[in-house]
C-alpha cells in the first residue's frame, strides 16, 4: 500500500488482494480506515513472509542438488594415482626363466642390479651389480669413456677424434661429387 491512498483507492487494492471487508464499517456505515489499513498491512505482510518461505525452499533444494551431483561426480573421478601405491611393493626380485639370471628391480626409480657370483674374491660371494641403462649411443660412448683410467681416456677421446676426420676425408670427394651434379645448390 503506498501512503496517500483515498478510502475509495484503499477498498479498491484491498479487494484487489483479497483482503476481507468483513466488520470495516461502523453502525453509521461509515468506513474504519485504521481497521482497513491493518487489515492490508498483516494481507502484505504474510505475502511477503510466503515468498521468503518459498524462497528459501527453493534454496535449500539447490543446495541438496548441489550437493548430490558433487556426489556423483566424485564417484565417476578416477582416484589419483599414488606415489607409492600399496599394492606394488618399492623392490621386487625377478628371475629369468631362460639362463637363471636373477634381478632387483627398484619401481620407484626404475634402476635394475643383476645377481652376480664374484669368482676374484675367495668364497665367491654372490653380489648385485647395477645394470646401466643407455637411451642412446651417446649415454653408452660417455659411460665407456668414464670407465678408463685418465691416460687410456685421452687416448680413446684421440682415437675417435682421428676415426671422425679420416670418415670425414673418405666422404669428402663423394660429397663434392654429389653436390656438382645437383644444380643451384649452394656449395
Amino acid at each position: 500500500m503506498r501512503p496517500g491512498m483515498s478510502e475509495k483507492e484503499k477498498l479498491s487494492y484491498a479487494k484487489h488482494i483479497g483482503v476481507s471487508l468483513r466488520k470495516v464499517y461502523d453502525t453509521d456505515a461509515n468506513l474504519l480506515e485504521e481497521e482497513l489499513d491493518s487489515r492490508i498491512l498483516e494481507h502484505e505482510r504474510a505475502r511477503r513472509e510466503q515468498r521468503l518461505w518459498v524462497v528459501a525452499l527453493l534454496s535449500g533444494v539447490a543446495a541438496i542438488l548441489s550437493a548430490v551431483a558433487a556426489w556423483v561426480a566424485a564417484a565417476q573421478s578416477p582416484t589419483p594415482p599414488t606415489k607409492n601405491p600399496i599394492s606394488v611393493p618399492r623392490c621386487e626380485i625377478i628371475t629369468a626363466d631362460q639362463g637363471g639370471r636373477t634381478f632387483l628391480l627398484d619401481n620407484g626409480e626404475g634402476r635394475v642390479w643383476d645377481l652376480v657370483e664374484q669368482t676374484d674374491v675367495r668364497g665367491d660371494p654372490e653380489i648385485w651389480r647395477i645394470v646401466h641403462r643407455f637411451d642412446s649411443d651417446g649415454d653408452f660412448i660417455d659411460w665407456a669413456i668414464d670407465r678408463f683410467k685418465p691416460e687410456a681416456r685421452e687416448q680413446l677421446i684421440q682415437k675417435l677424434k682421428d676415426q671422425r676426420e679420416a670418415l670425414r676425408k673418405k666422404e669428402g670427394p663423394l660429397n663434392e661429387e654429389i653436390n656438382a651434379t645437383q644444380p643451384n645448390q649452394p656449395k
